[in-house]
């Protein structure tokens, strides 16, 4: 009986092993600050977090992931705050007008920055997400009729231009993937929305789709595959709209869908989150969202959200949402030469085979878990890697990574 339960312990926990190294649940954060308005804030990855409620001075920062919270600067007036790294962050406050705040040191001290902008966002029902830094140094801000880009900090902004030379009421949603490569959304006059493409960090812009009603989000997967929702107004209703393209809009093909009115975003390569009045969630090639259910009691209304390396944050509500999630391993098309760097076998258990680039006998290879923290290195001197030891790996997804004089190349790998 005894060698019995042995074994079937040992099998129980073999069983865990092999299951998927993330959480599936959502969490309410708490505590947070009180006062009226609705919660919203910016993470720059699954632990490092800012929030404040609209109606309340207070400024909070968690380092655990919302664990603790620690009362920072407090400023009344704000409405959009955007953290560049753990460090370095701008924040969005208005008082008789709108203003724009630099940190350096996390949060806890401020200094006003010159720039004049305006900006139309109804900050309870439908935010718009006005601010957008590629690192600390480059970023964009909405404003009337265009919108503002500065390449030094904030030191001094350029107002950008368009290219189809229309009035715009609002640019409000800006998404880069790397430094140079990015979209743009542009809200019009009678509910019509535009969507904009920059390969030259938004000195040039592409206009990929007109006419797609009033932008109410954007997400991307990576350079091709775009998600944007929107809605169009018909005679009695609002119809929500959340539209997807795998090429970039190289043919403008849509997958439409009339759903309630809802935004979303990637929750891996293959899934989207809708959120809104409740949570659903769509397989990529699907047109009909599931409903999410065995949600905690207080999941309330979210009108804005956030996907980070190891989570997804809802905010804009009556409190924050938190799901750990580890799923979300897409790498940028460009970035990916899967034809030059084979991983095998894969899935693997305790070793692994890597067949090099070429041109990449001299090399690092790294390798790193899903929250973008570098677990392995070593330099490569040959065509190929032989049985590199992976046994004291967590169970889970891995990103390697081939650094060679002049190109990055990436693949994944599991680990059983």
């Amino acid at each position: 009986m005894k060698t019995l339960f042995l074994k079937f312990t040992t099998l129980f926990s073999l069983l865990l092993l092999l299951q998927p190294a993330q959480a599936q649940v959502w969490e309410i954060l708490d505590p947070l600050p009180q006062g009226s308005g609705a919660y919203r804030g910016h993470f720059v990855d699954a632990q490092n977090g800012w929030v404040f409620r609209t109606g309340s001075p207070q400024l909070l920062r968690t380092r655990d992931g919302g664990n603790t919270w620690t009362e920072l600067y407090p400023m009344t007036g704000i409405r959009n705050v955007f953290m560049a790294d753990t460090l370095v962050g701008y924040m969005i406050v208005e008082e008789d007008q709108l203003k724009l705040f630099k940190t350096v040191d996390g949060g806890y001290n401020w200094v006003l920055n010159t720039v004049q902008f305006s900006f139309v966002d109804n900050i309870l029902s439908s935010p718009i997400e006005p601010i957008f830094f590629i690192d600390k140094n480059v970023g964009f801000i909405a404003n009337q009729d265009t919108y503002m880009k500065t390449s030094n900090g904030g030191e001094s902004w350029l107002a950008m231009d368009l290219p189809d030379n229309g009035t715009i009421r609002r640019a409000n949603n800006i998404v880069f993937v790397d430094s140079m490569t990015g979209w743009l959304t542009a809200y019009y006059g009678g509910y019509t929305g535009k969507l904009f493409y920059t390969t030259d960090q938004g000195q040039n812009w592409q206009l990929l789709k007109d006419q797609i009603g009033a932008v109410t989000g954007l997400d991307i997967l990576n350079y091709d595959t775009v998600l944007i929702t929107y809605y169009n107004v018909g005679t009695v209703y609002f119809y929500g709209c959340a539209s997807i393209t795998k090429n970039n809009f190289a043919d403008f093909s849509w997958q439409n869908n009339i759903i309630d009115y809802r935004k979303g975003l990637f929750m891996s390569d293959t899934t989207i989150l809708f959120y809104g009045s409740n949570l659903w969630t769509m397989h990529i090639d699907s047109t009909t969202p599931i409903e999410v259910t065995n949600l905690p009691l207080s999941i309330a209304n979210y009108s804005l959200a956030q996907r980070v390396p190891g989570a997804i944050y809802l905010t804009g509500g009556s409190n924050i949402a938190k799901r750990a999630d580890t799923a979300y391993v897409s790498i940028p098309t460009q970035l990916i030469y899967s034809e030059n760097v084979k991983v095998y076998p894969n899935p693997a258990a305790t070793s692994i085979n890597i067949t090099m680039p070429p041109n990449c006998s001299s090399a690092e290879l790294y390798i790193s878990n899903i929250m973008g923290q570098r677990i392995f290195q070593q330099t490569i001197n040959s065509d190929n890697v032989a049985d590199l030891d992976i046994s004291k790996l967590p169970t889970g997804v891995y990103i390697l990574t081939i650094e060679g004089m002049k190109n990055k190349y990436y693949s994944k790998f599991i680990k059983r």
